[in-house]
Order: structure tokens, then C-alpha cells, then sequence
């Protein structure tokens, strides 16, 4: 009588890790809402397999009106990390334009859509600006 091999039980695959892919020091400026969106938030898996679960996690909110670090909570299913987001004060501004328009006849719609303005805080650290009025005269 043969004997027929009991097959071996495949193991669960489990949630270990939740870590942040794409930085690894966080800024915004004062006043300023924290962009979770750039985020790279990836799970890691008991098998070692990866998932990137941008789109899944939730986040805490952090107060931006003062100088500081903050403590940002990313969390997925039973997992959170803590993230330090560093609010600073800006000590400057930059103006990218090199690839904006500069000279429109009359009437012609201005086109700024390549125009970049950045935040320029000590060690060379820059932000986008995220909200700022052009007024034309």
C-alpha cells in the first residue's frame, strides 16, 4: 500500500512592516498643510514581499502654526509609524522662471504655468510654495 505524503501546510503570510519609501527627512513651512501625497507608505510582508499602500493608509493631523517638529502617525490595518515633520520659517524665496514666457503681445493671455516659487529655509532646504497671488498692473 503506497503511502500518500500529507502535504505541508502553507505558512499565513502576515503584515510586518510599514515604512516610508521615498524620504527621509520631512519639511513644510509654517502655515503651510504637510503634502501626505508625496508619501511612498509601503507594507512588508512576513514572506518578505512588498505593496505600496499609498492610497491605504490614514494619517493624523499636525498642527503647522508654530516652529517645530511634529509627530505625524501613519497607520495601516494594526501598524503605525511615527514620521517627524520639521515646520520651519523660511528665510528667503526663490523664483524659478527660466521657462516661462516673458514677452506676450497686447490682449495674449499670460501663461505662468512654468513659473515655480520656492520657500528657502537654512541649509539649503526649498519647498514649493503652496499658496501665493501674481498681480499684474
Amino acid at each position: 500500500d503506497p503511502t500518500v505524503p500529507t502535504p505541508t501546510p502553507t505558512p499565513e503570510v502576515t503584515l510586518t512592516e510599514i515604512y516610508v519609501a521615498n524620504l527621509e527627512e520631512f519639511y513644510v513651512s509654517v502655515g503651510d498643510n504637510f503634502n501626505t501625497s508625496s508619501l511612498i507608505i509601503m507594507a512588508k510582508y512576513s514572506d518578505n514581499s512588498t505593496k505600496n499602500i499609498s492610497n491605504e493608509v490614514t494619517f493624523s493631523s499636525i498642527s503647522t502654526s508654530t516652529v517645530g517638529k511634529k509627530k505625524l502617525t501613519v497607520t495601516y490595518q494594526q501598524l503605525s509609524i511615527n514620521l517627524d515633520i520639521n515646520v520651519l520659517t523660511p528665510i528667503g524665496i526663490e523664483i524659478d522662471c527660466d521657462n516661462v514666457k516673458v514677452e506676450y503681445n497686447v490682449g495674449e493671455k499670460i501663461d505662468l504655468s512654468n513659473l515655480f516659487i520656492f520657500n528657502v529655509f537654512e541649509n539649503d532646504i526649498k519647498l514649493d510654495v503652496q499658496q501665493y497671488t501674481i498681480s499684474i498692473f
